[in-house]
């Protein structure tokens, strides 16, 4: 009976070793073959947008795409070299002739690559073009009234109709058309703008590409202390809370920095902190006995300071 459980441990000891082997050495991928779907090999497109899309292989989660110019055997430009856990891959190409390639890889091994041939057509048609927009970024809070919208080159284009939208349901609307990738402006007011570009020729015109940008020149209302209290006594065992309050604004989000110091002269800082919330806690074990100074600024998201508000001074005893 007992050689019997010693067997049977024997063989349990042995099982678990084979399940935590396995566990740890990931499946061998060097016979695997990536299948390509799409974009057909050797196809010519005159969408520069392309979506690269392959089979999954289910021993792995990872795959390295490569696209290079013109081939791999003969390389002027890589294009693109990324390790990737999706089956597909977008990327806007200039015309011209690429390879594009695919293989699935883990921590121990690899499969070949698959590759495929892809053309993006010179054309002259636009329709399926996407002009690509350099500055301001997209969503970008400033304070400056001076900005010159830029965008890059389509090599067809011989013309672009650059549209700038504001108000409260972007219903002004400015537009102009030249032959430069680029629009200044010196004296833009306050206010949210949408603005967008399309790229023309003589024969046919791009879809509009359009970003959003916030001016916002006004600095955030001096911020008014409430707690603690002017010279407070805090116990050094219980946090210590301080709130403000600060008029609304209708500007870009803000914060508020909370400064403490151990003197009135503003040399020695004890703490600081940002909030979003008009109020911030602090535990007292972080700040010394004896006398603290305190103060708020707000800030907001264009970079708008507003004045340091009135310093309190309160005592930890």
């Amino acid at each position: 009976m007992i050689k019997k459980i010693l067997l049977l441990l024997v063989s349990l000891t042995i099982l678990l070793n084979l399940i935590s082997c396995n566990d740890i050495i990931e499946p061998d991928l060097t016979k695997k073959t990536v299948v390509l779907v799409s974009p057909a090999d050797g196809i010519t497109s005159s969408i520069r947008n392309q979506t690269f899309i392959w089979e999954k292989i289910k021993e792995t989660k990872e795959y390295r795409i490569q696209i290079a110019s013109p081939n791999f055997t003969q390389i002027q430009a890589l294009v693109l070299d990324s390790l990737v856990t999706s089956t597909r891959y977008a990327i806007n190409l200039f015309p011209g002739s690429y390879q594009w390639r695919v293989r699935a890889e883990n921590a121990n091994s690899q499969s070949s690559y698959t590759t495929y041939s892809i053309t993006i057509d010179s054309t002259s048609n636009l329709a399926n073009i996407t002009v690509i927009l350099l500055s301001p970024n997209d969503s970008l809070f400033s304070n400056s009234s001076v900005h010159s919208f830029t965008w890059r080159p389509e090599e067809n284009a011989n013309k672009y109709v650059f549209e700038l939208s504001s108000g409260s349901y972007y219903n002004s609307v400015i537009t102009t058309t030249n032959s430069n990738n680029n629009v200044s402006f010196s004296s833009l007011a306050d206010g949210w703008y949408k603005w967008g570009v399309q790229a023309q020729n003589d024969y046919s015109l791009s879809k509009y590409t359009y970003r959003n940008l916030l001016i916002d020149r006004v600095a955030p209302a001096k911020p008014v202390l409430v707690l603690p209290a002017i010279n407070a006594y805090v116990y050094d065992y219980l946090p210590v809370t301080f709130t403000w309050t600060r008029a609304n604004d209708n500007g870009s989000r803000i914060y508020d920095s909370l400064y403490i110091f151990t003197d009135s002269l503003w040399t020695n800082l004890a703490y600081s902190a940002k909030s979003y919330t008009k109020s911030f806690v602090v535990d007292s074990t972080k700040l010394t006995m004896g006398p603290h100074f305190w103060f708020v600024r707000a800030i907001d998201a264009a970079g708008n300071s507003s004045e340091y508000s009135d310093y309190r001074k309160f005592t930890i005893h």
